[in-house]
């Protein structure tokens, strides 16, 4: 006799995963005239399903048997365990930073001070308007504004700073923040996941003439071409120094600086990894340890991975994004819009016509403008190359500085009466 339990495995958390990938991917494969999601089609399935299960869940409309992996997450409508999302992140960070490793050096050399003051300028932008919304929506939460900053911009550090700085005004203060961090998140990510896909089509950009610019910009790199590809060793993966790369950088993205009365930084996750697979991915080899892989082994792992993150994303946080919609919460769509979308505006117009810098390269420096993760993994999608992470290596840490800089300093200025 066989038995299947249906409505157990529909709500099973690894079943929700692999039907949101799966469907995303060929969402992915839909092609309107030019335009196309790819891997990124699997975060707008997974915000379907994260919104379906949830909505369920809350309205009592299951009985205790399907919903019983779900029901100790129900209060934080989180559909997968946060442990997958880390472990997601943690592998496309490290293959994504191994692949852009290579020319990593020569890009912060010619182009570091622009970067750093796109992160800027990103930041600024976004904060600006999070702030002047205290003063056009007055009966909106100024705390709830303040978490849609964090989270327009995608920023888990910066989401850990403006609840720091709230402490002092109570756990009402605390939660208004985090909802408007859930709410604005999944807003931030779709922009600058649909950014990174139609900026190019809207202005016409030429890809293949955008990468001969590029390659022309690096071709002064001290390593050769032929040195870089004989130290690659092709049709090998080492394992060792993969899980030497992603601890290295989990620990270096939990070391904390102190920066004066702004309190603690530390990279994060993301921050961490990146940097420590850039680094050693530019080093190549140290002793016996090889740092350089097969692109094809590490394309296949970054494609992989991000294909299930994005998901992930969409899963925990969809029921946020469509019932902020569903429920009218004007002032918060409004300013998570506004801030995502003139953030990414002002950093792509300062990035191209002032500092008139590679597609290539700005798609990554948007990204990590915004220290966007999933924005970096549909640049990478969208122009089919994983340079656009040197430009995502170089901006994101002075972003990071200036995103916890503004999350703390948005609670010092004066706000509406």
């Amino acid at each position: 006799m066989i038995e299947l339990d249906i409505k157990a495995l529909i709500f099973n958390q690894f079943f929700l995963l692999l039907v949101s990938v799966l469907l995303g991917l060929l969402l992915g494969r839909i092609q309107y005239k030019q335009i196309k999601l790819g891997i990124s089609g699997t975060l707008f399935t997974g915000i379907f399903f994260g919104w379906l299960t949830t909505f369920l869940i809350m309205n009592n409309s299951l009985d205790q048997e399907s919903i019983n992996f779900l029901a100790q997450r129900s209060a934080e409508a989180e559909i997968v365990d946060e442990s997958l999302f880390n472990l997601f992140l943690i592998i496309f960070s490290a293959s994504v930073g191994l692949l852009a490793a290579k020319d990593m050096g020569l890009v912060i050399k010619k182009f570091g001070i622009k970067f750093s003051i796109l992160g800027f300028a990103v930041t600024l932008t976004g904060a600006l308007v999070c702030y002047l919304s205290t003063f056009i929506f007055k009966d909106a939460d100024p705390y709830a504004l303040a978490g849609v900053f964090t989270g327009a911009l995608t920023s888990s550090p910066g989401l850990g700073a403006a609840l720091e700085s709230v402490s002092s005004a109570g756990y009402a203060a605390q939660e208004a923040v985090a909802a408007g961090h859930a709410a604005a998140y999944p807003i931030g990510v779709i922009i600058v996941v649909l950014a990174v896909n139609l900026i190019p089509k809207i202005f016409s950009m030429d890809m293949s003439r955008e990468f001969e610019k590029l390659e022309k910009e690096i071709s002064s790199n001290e390593k050769s071409q032929e040195d870089l590809d004989e130290a690659s060793e092709k049709g090998k993966f080492h394992l060792l120094e993969f899980t030497g790369v992603c601890l290295l950088g989990q620990l270096l993205g939990s070391v904390k600086i102190y920066i004066g009365p702004l309190g603690f930084l530390n990279l994060g996750l993301t921050g961490g990894v990146l940097i420590s697979s850039l680094a050693l991915g530019y080093i190549g080899k140290i002793g016996p340890f090889q740092f350089r892989m097969d692109e094809k082994i590490l394309t296949a792992l970054r494609q992989i991975s991000l294909a299930f993150f994005l998901s992930v994303v969409g899963l925990n946080y969809g029921y946020a994004a469509v019932n902020t919609f569903i429920a009218g919460s004007t002032p918060l769509i409004a300013t998570a819009f506004l801030s995502g979308t003139l953030a990414l505006a002002v950093g792509f117009i300062i990035g191209r016509y002032l500092f008139k810098l590679n597609w290539i390269l700005l798609s990554g420096a948007l990204c990590g403008g915004m220290t966007s993760t999933p924005g970096l993994g549909a640049a990478i999608d969208s122009i089919q190359s994983d340079k656009a992470a040197m430009g995502y290596g170089a901006t994101y840490p002075v972003a990071l500085f200036f995103m916890v800089f503004f999350s703390i300093l948005l609670h010092k200025l004066p706000l509406p009466h």
